[in-house]
């Protein structure tokens, strides 16, 4: 078995794909978040107000680009003293191929929402239909912070149509690390069969300047291979799950060629091989620090995914390489 979700000759772009302006309850305009993230050495954005689909492709440069997006919500009934316990979900505009075969027009800039309110007991119904919409007007679909909103696993363990779920949101980390966090709720999908994708994020609000001890400010992102910076190419790729996510380390290559999965990356301090049922493996440095790890795999496992973690803690996560034996 040979695998390797990076094609060769492809090139790695940086971006954020959930943050918020002044269009929205962001404090800082698209126009700044733009400069801010370019600057910081990003290639790509995208600003997901709240209930406002934006297409901000005029503030497009030559080495940096924004993808089209909204991040809906939906409230449960009967929670007056925690509006925000439901679901958030983050909607970007995909391929060409994946808009040509929605069944309603895309959604145009400027297209705005209202928030619904579901009743007791219809909740995961109405947040299928969420997905459902966005689906069908052309966007990939992911779930946001799902430990911040205080979700359980049985709240969307049979949701259809996500493309990824959000495993580290630095805006929710500022609240507390674990607030931020959602690989164990990622695993549990995997492991019950989802082919979905691991994201990074900033949900970026700028309630807190960019010198911050805890600003949100570009703590999480995702990193693309991609052939260019096109929105078609980054989307296509995001689509494929061509990209990893992390908070500081980088991921150089990642692949399952003969049985054996291995993985270098930037100097790190433990590499741990996630897969299941099998429990997995991990590596420490025996000295100042790790590059590169192997995994001989036993043959039944259903995914692996890798996480590399420095030792002041910042982690990079691998997408899952699925395994069909």
């Amino acid at each position: 078995m040979n695998i390797n979700p990076f094609r060769k000759d492809d090139l790695w772009f940086k971006g954020n794909i959930h943050s918020h302006s002044t269009l929205s309850d962001g404090k800082k305009t698209p126009e700044e978040l733009v400069e801010s993230y370019r600057i910081g050495g990003y290639a790509f954005l995208s600003i997901s107000d709240h209930e406002l689909f934006t297409d901000l492709s005029n503030l497009d440069r030559e080495d940096f680009i924004l993808l089209p997006s909204i991040e809906r919500k939906m409230v449960r009934e009967n929670k007056p003293y925690m509006d925000w316990k439901g679901y958030h979900f983050g909607g970007i505009q995909g391929s060409n191929n994946t808009i040509q075969q929605a069944a309603q027009t895309p959604l145009s800039h400027g297209t705005s929402f209202e928030i619904p309110v579901a009743k007791e007991g219809e909740h995961i119904e109405e947040a299928q239909k969420m997905i459902n919409m966005l689906n069908d007007t052309g966007n990939i679909v992911i779930l946001n912070h799902p430990q911040w909103s205080r979700l359980e696993l049985e709240d969307f363990e049979k949701l259809e149509g996500l493309c990824g779920i959000e495993i580290y949101n630095s805006f929710a980390a500022v609240d507390g690390d674990d607030e931020g966090a959602g690989a164990a709720y990622w695993d549990s999908l995997l492991r019950k069969g989802a082919r979905i994708w691991g994201i990074a994020a900033d949900d970026t609000h700028s309630r807190r300047s960019d010198n911050h001890i805890k600003s949100e400010l570009k703590q999480g992102w995702i990193v693309v291979k991609a052939p260019s910076l096109s929105k078609e190419a980054i989307i296509l790729a995001i689509e494929e799950g061509s990209f990893y996510s992390s908070t500081g380390p980088e991921i150089l290559s990642f692949e399952v060629k003969n049985n054996v999965v291995s993985v270098t990356c930037s100097e790190v301090n433990k590499i741990e091989f996630i897969t299941y049922e099998h429990h997995g493996h991990t590596e420490w440095a025996q000295g100042e620090s790790l590059t590169e790890a192997s995994y001989k795999l036993n043959g039944d496992e259903k995914y692996v995914r890798v996480v590399c973690v420095e030792l002041n803690g910042k982690t990079a996560w691998s997408n899952p390489i699925f395994l069909d034996w």
